[in-house]
């Protein structure tokens, strides 16, 4: 998804995350990308940051349930 909140209001923003949470409990791994940290962080379980087409950043978040393993 490629800014998806962006038009949303903040109760269809915790609607669809309510979606994509379900997506990733079923296994299902969801591409969200975005410029607000906030919902990214809250919305994650890694993350990939990119500058000027380079990837300066790989991580797992800390509170993600995919923490134990580690990263391809």
């Amino acid at each position: 998804m490629d800014e998806p909140t962006t038009a949303l209001t903040g109760r269809e923003v915790e609607r669809m995350f309510r979606i994509v949470r379900d997506l990733q409990a079923h296994g299902i791994a969801v591409l969200f990308v975005s410029h607000k940290m906030r919902e990214m962080l809250e919305i994650s379980e890694a993350l990939t940051v990119f500058r000027n087409g380079k990837k300066v950043v790989k991580a797992l978040y800390p509170n993600s349930t995919s923490a134990r393993s580690p990263m391809p």
